[in-house]
């Protein structure tokens, strides 16, 4: 069994940024914002729906067209339904080392949130307006040890701080989105 969809000739938006690093293209700031409130919806639309992503970034986010600069959110094999009562799902080593949360590495198998989707959603913002990705040209062992070094000993109580991100992060989430508009 599989699934179809429609070809996207730009590839992702990780693609189109690099191509802008080579001169080929340019992504009007105006454009860049527009990309990213449609992101935002896209995410509001699947946490609204009960989905967490888990691996939101530009990879997974593919360019619609030959032109214009419509977006879709793309590789839902990390995704999970959430589950209604406590609108988390099992945690561990889902999504892409470079966009996880901070929580991941101090306590890796606290339940996923939406504030994991939200936290990806901000290093994918990063990458829109650097075109870079995050840790730059370092390896996934280096960025591991540094983040393991940053998050592993920290004195931050994780589960407090999702306690209060649980509790606010559909109200943000929905304002984020109002911003961009």
């Amino acid at each position: 069994p599989g699934f179809l969809m429609e070809y996207m000739p730009r590839g992702s938006l990780r693609d189109v940024l690099d191509q802008t690093k080579k001169g080929g293209i340019d992504i009007p700031w105006d454009a860049r914002r527009d990309i990213a409130a449609q992101i935002c919806d896209g995410m509001n639309f699947l946490h609204a729906k009960g989905f967490l992503h888990r691996d939101i970034k530009a990879a997974n986010v593919l360019v619609v067209g030959a032109e214009g600069w419509t977006v879709q959110i793309a590789d839902f094999g990390s995704a999970k339904m959430q589950r209604l009562r406590d609108s988390t799902t099992g945690g561990g080593g889902k999504g892409t080392l470079r966009w996880k949360s901070p929580q991941r590495f101090q306590v890796p198998s606290i339940r996923y949130a939406k504030s994991d989707d939200v936290f990806g959603y901000g290093i994918l913002l990063i990458e829109l307006v650097s075109r870079e990705l995050p840790w730059g040209d370092l390896e996934d062992a280096q960025v591991s040890k540094c983040l393991g070094a940053i998050f592993g000993e920290g004195d931050l109580d994780v589960f407090e701080v999702n306690e209060q991100l649980f509790k606010y992060e559909d109200e943000a989430t929905q304002r984020a989105c109002e911003l961009y508009r």
